[in-house]
């Protein structure tokens, strides 16, 4: 994943939430494909390994739970 991708995914999902109070069909899922994209790049895991729950607060904004069992990461090379 590119330094690009998750700048993307981060101005994607802050317009979203600041522009909806009402979070649209299908918002935890494409939250749920972003971090998947970011996690493979680090971890190895299988399919339902990663977990994700949002939750209006009572006042303004948002609590994103993310749980993610993965059995190894991946090897990373350093410049």
């Amino acid at each position: 994943m590119t330094r690009r991708t998750g700048e993307d995914s981060y101005e994607r999902l802050k317009q979203t939430m600041a522009r909806d109070r009402a979070l649209p069909e299908g918002f935890l899922t494409l939250i749920r494909k972003d971090l998947d994209t970011l996690f493979k790049a680090y971890f190895e895991y299988p399919e339902d390994a990663l977990k994700t729950e949002l939750t209006p607060w009572a006042g303004e904004g948002y609590t994103l739970k993310v749980t993610l069992s993965a059995p190894r990461a991946k090897q990373v090379k350093l410049l």
